[in-house]
């Protein structure tokens, strides 16, 4: 998991996302990614997770292939690795738009969290997101982070899924 550029950079072993108990912490210059920032949010200059959230995906897939017309209300909880978990809704008033919010486990005493988030994750997700996410300030009660995507803004040709990175060994969730 690399968090940020100017922060120590937090590795997970054995491909669990965010923050696992064995995690290492390296300075930003040891990392053989952060030698070139601006290959990209998700190549390390921003947060890495691995693998996707294969919830969060589904979810995302079958909303938006199944359109506003089969909208229903919706309300899914899931605990993932390491205790990630992430509250996803839908409503039929807004189809265009998807809250998700992300709780995250307590992390090490090494990492740096500033207002209960890893030191960058903001500039990380307003710049893989860009207009499609709006961060909410403050986030659901019992959370990390909140955003309410607005899936309107998704370019029409990558489908619904296109603000997941294409690298398969990268992912944001």
């Amino acid at each position: 998991v690399v968090w940020d550029l100017h922060s120590p950079i937090i590795e997970p072993h054995d491909r669990m996302p965010f923050l696992p108990s064995e995690a290492k912490v390296r300075k930003p210059d040891e990392h053989p990614q952060m030698r070139n920032p601006a290959a990209g949010i998700f190549s390390g200059a921003g947060m890495l997770l691995q693998p996707p959230s294969r919830f969060l995906l589904k979810i995302l897939e079958s909303r938006a292939f199944s359109g506003p017309e089969k909208g229903v209300d919706l309300d899914c909880h899931s605990v993932e690795f390491d205790d990630v978990r992430y509250n996803v809704k839908f409503s039929v008033k807004s189809p265009q738009f998807m809250l998700i919010s992300v709780s995250l486990p307590t992390p090490p005493p090494e990492a740096v969290f500033v207002a209960g988030l890893p030191f960058g994750a903001i500039e990380a997700v307003k710049a893989a997101y860009g207009a499609v996410a709006q961060i909410l300030d403050p986030p659901k009660d019992g959370y990390n982070l909140t955003m309410k995507l607005n899936l309107s803004k998704l370019p029409s040709d990558e489908g619904p899924t296109s603000f997941f990175p294409k690298n398969k060994d990268s992912h944001f969730w």
